[in-house]
């Protein structure tokens, strides 16, 4: 019988140290997961914060540029309008130095003792006038 206790304790020890191998590497793979979820989580933390710092950045900076194109803007469009009337008056007087010259040279080219042209000089003089008048209207606006 001796013989049977010692194969009945082979087995025994046999099946608990088995037992105990499971048993560690159980332990190890549920760490393995432990740690798998533990880094997850932890990426998943950090690219949050890091997606929540960068919209914060670039809304704040988004701001800024809002506020000085609201500065910048009206400065510009005012010099702008400054230019435009400059170049106005200067067309205006432009065209009108132009319009005076064309009409005192047909004024000087036609023959005064002539009724006909007389007549048209008149004519010429009224338009050179309504002329004047519309582009002093130009540039007053």
């Amino acid at each position: 019988m001796n013989h049977k206790k010692r194969k009945y304790v082979k087995i025994l020890f046999s099946c608990l140290f088995a037992g105990f191998l499971l048993s560690v590497s159980f332990r190890l793979v549920s760490a393995g997961e432990g740690m798998e979820s533990m880094l997850t989580n932890w990426f998943s933390a950090k690219k949050a914060a890091s997606i929540a710092e960068i919209e914060t950045a670039v809304n704040e900076e988004k701001k800024k540029q809002i506020a000085k194109l609201k500065e910048e803007i009206p400065q510009k469009l005012a010099a702008a309008d400054q230019q435009i009337k400059e170049k106005t008056q200067s067309e205006v007087a432009k065209r009108v130095a132009e319009l005076e010259a064309y009409t005192n040279e047909l004024i000087q080219n036609y023959d005064p003792t002539i009724e006909e042209n007389q007549k048209k000089i008149a004519e010429l003089e009224a338009i050179m006038e309504a002329a004047k008048a519309d582009m002093a209207a130009v540039a007053e606006e």
